[in-house]
């Protein structure tokens, strides 16, 4: 097998997949000869030779990856044609010959959960078409467009331990490498058109280059390089290179199984006693150019909505406005794009005009600022950046009017009452894993063991786990910056220092050290 590889900067396009298999193959060099493949496993859906690197002299010749014809698109059904888990269910095809238990242990799990898949479908609901349609188009099996339910149970926001984001949980050097813009306005990792577009585009590079899709998806949870050592291994022993027979990570082991466990209850839920509620076969959003920067509070108001729901559909922008030199557009729900684009054709007025550029004055202060437009100080300490009081003559400051009551997870203001945060003890089941536990909860697994420091890694049936319940709120990752100290921390997203201390498990005598990470449960 070949050696690590490394990603190449790709943008979207067939071409650009062509670029990154020639590109891939040239960085991995020379490959070892292939030994003689060992016993077949009894769920082997692949042979070495499928595996094996074309550019190596003494493999067989066989036609490149790039010449072989793309799987044509199917069709798209109507748009209102009823219910869109029917087009799921219809182009299921990754399925293991055989019982495999490690994949009956998967469904074992989902199916003594069944609250799994109320809670993941109801936040898949709003991207869900747009993701099964794109999987459709490029006719890819259709088990990939369940994939954010193991990665991130459909919830574009979550973050991992290891800084993965958005509902297909890239990390960052992946995101740069597959064109996802990344900086203090926007995170294209959690944009949902953006990040499903990145993701089909790597899966689809993945599976060109190990030929398998139970590789691929194997090497998108865990990168190219552990799937192709491992493979490396079992050819020296003469033992298989398919899925089922590589050593691989506890979570790439499990990461397979749990994707065609799902494939085998979407395709036939009645017989595990799965409830999966109708999902309407139609667009939920529609993408709404703007030309200039926009308040997404005032966006909300001007397409009659909830800012909330705006921002669920529109996770990518990080701060309370779209860029200032790259609006992008605005995912907008079906039946508000009317509303939407004719304000937007109408000059601002009233209710919904945004804020204002202000330039201070010699004597002005934020206080006095926020009189004169109708807000508070809070609001313009967060859009500009204002850690104190204290402002300069001549600066010029965003000051949002009184509506300003649209502000980003990320920079929420709105304090939880003390009685919304307690602990419950979670009591583990036959088949639990922390990932599982995790998602159950709708938390990350670096949480979970934050709040359970002595839990080993394998649980125990019985066994109990600590669970901090908070209503209204999602965890974020807080790298500590120079200069904070907790109440600062607090200050800025509007919590108690008695909660950041419990839900990090930190003495009252701990100072914090810059770099060090804090899990934080921030208003949504």
């Amino acid at each position: 097998m070949c050696g690590s590889t490394r990603f190449v900067d790709v943008l979207p396009g067939s071409a650009q997949l062509l670029k990154i298999l020639a590109l891939t193959l040239a960085l991995e060099g020379t490959c070892s000869s292939a030994a003689p493949p060992g016993k077949a496993s009894p769920h082997a859906s692949v042979s070495v030779s499928e595996l094996d690197c074309p550019t190596c002299p003494d493999q067989k010749k066989r036609p490149a990856a790039a010449a072989r014809p793309a799987p044509a698109a199917a069709k798209l059904p109507p748009k209102d044609a009823g219910n869109l888990l029917d087009v799921v269910r219809r182009g299921l095809r990754l399925h293991a010959t055989g019982s495999n238990p490690r994949i009956q242990a998967e469904i074992g799990w989902f199916v003594q959960h069944p609250t799994y898949f109320d809670k993941t479908m109801e936040r898949a609901r709003p991207y869900l078409y747009h993701i099964v349609s794109e999987v459709r188009r490029q006719g890819l099996p259709m088990e990939i467009a369940l994939l954010p339910m193991i990665e991130s149970g459909f919830d574009p926001f979550a973050l991992s331990w290891v800084s993965a984001s958005g509902l297909w949980q890239f990390m960052p050097a992946t995101a740069r490498q597959l064109g996802l813009e990344q900086n203090w306005w926007y995170d294209g990792r959690r944009s949902v058109v953006e990040s499903t577009s990145a993701a089909l585009t790597y899966l689809q590079a993945l599976h060109r280059r190990f030929q398998n899709w139970e590789l691929a998806l194997a090497a998108y949870n865990s990168g190219q390089g552990t799937i192709i050592n491992a493979s490396r291994r079992n050819t020296r022993a003469g033992k298989p290179v398919d899925f089922w027979s590589l050593p691989l990570p506890q979570e790439t082991a499990d990461y397979v199984p749990k994707l065609l466990a799902l494939s085998k209850i979407f395709k036939n839920p009645d017989a595990y006693g799965i409830v999966l509620r109708p999902v309407p076969n139609k667009p939920f959003f529609k993408r709404v150019r703007i030309a200039r920067q926009m308040n997404l509070a005032q966006a909300a108001c001007m397409a009659g909505m909830e800012v909330d729901r705006l921002l669920l559909l529109n996770p990518g922008f990080n701060r309370w406005a779209t860029a200032p030199d790259n609006p992008k557009g605005l995912l907008i729900p079906v039946p508000h794009v009317k509303t939407f684009t004719k304000a937007l054709a109408a000059p601002m007025k009233g209710k919904c005009a945004g804020w204002h550029k202000y330039k201070v004055q010699p004597g002005d202060s934020l206080s006095l600022i926020a009189h004169r437009f109708g807000t508070s100080v809070k609001s313009i300490q967060h859009i500009n950046g204002i850690r104190d009081s204290k402002i300069m003559a001549g600066r010029t400051l965003l000051v949002p009017n009184a509506i300003d009551h649209g502000q980003h997870p990320y920079v929420s203001t709105r304090r939880q009452t003390a009685g919304a945060t307690k602990k419950e003890m979670y009591t583990v089941r036959p088949g639990d894993s922390m990932w599982k536990v995790a998602h159950i909860h709708n938390l990350t697994v670096r949480t979970l063991f934050l709040w359970n420091k002595d839990a080993p890694r394998h649980l125990k049936a019985g066994q109990k786990l600590a669970i901090w319940k908070h209503a209204g709120r999602r965890p974020l990752r807080y790298r500590v910056r120079p200069g904070d100290n907790l109440s600062s921390i607090a200050k800025r997203y509007a919590l108690l220092v008695a909660d950041i201390r419990a839900w990090n498990d930190l003495k009252k005598e701990r100072s914090l050290y810059a770099g060090e990470v804090l899990t934080l449960f921030v208003p949504v």
